[in-house]
C-alpha cells in the first residue's frame, strides 16, 4: 500500500483507530492526549508515517512504544533534534526550542550575517 495516493490516508486512520482504542483523545486532526490517572502521553503525527510521542514519565513512554511495536512496524530514531525546521534541546525543565538555522539562513538570504546582535527581552521591544 506505500507509495498509493490512498496511503496517507489509510494510515491516518489506522492509527486513529488504534490510538482512540487505547484512550487517547484526538483534540486536533494530528494531536492526540491521553491523561488517565498518572499517565500524560501526547502524540503529534506528521505527514504519512511520521509521529511524535511525548510525556512527563520516560517509563509510560517506553511501555507505550512496546505497544506500538507490537502493533506496527515502527522505528525509534530517539530524542528528538530537529522537526519542521525547528531545533529542540533537552533540559533539566523540559524542552527548549528555536529556530537559529533558519534565522541565520535569513541574515544570510539578505546579507545581514556581519551585523551586529541586539538582545531583546519579551516585553522589552522598542514600540514603532
Amino acid at each position: 500500500m506505500y507509495g498509493l495516493k490512498q496511503a496517507p490516508h489509510a494510515w491516518y486512520e489506522k492509527i486513529h483507530a488504534y490510538l482512540i482504542a487505547h484512550g487517547f483523545c484526538n483534540t486536533e486532526s494530528t494531536l492526540y492526549v491521553k491523561s488517565e490517572g498518572d499517565v500524560l502521553l501526547i502524540i503529534v503525527l506528521y505527514v504519512e508515517d511520521d509521529m511524535l510521542l511525548t510525556g512527563p514519565n520516560e517509563m509510560h513512554i517506553a511501555d507505550f512504544k512496546v505497544e506500538l511495536n507490537s502493533a506496527f512496524e515502527m522505528s525509534n530514531l530517539g530524542l528528538l533534534h530537529h522537526y519542521l525546521g525547528i531545533e529542540f534541546k533537552q533540559c533539566d525543565g523540559g524542552i527548549a526550542s528555536c529556530q537559529t538555522k533558519y534565522i541565520e539562513a535569513l541574515l544570510c538570504r539578505f546579507g545581514l550575517e556581519d551585523c551586529k546582535p541586539i538582545c531583546y527581552t519579551y516585553g522589552d521591544m522598542p514600540t514603532p
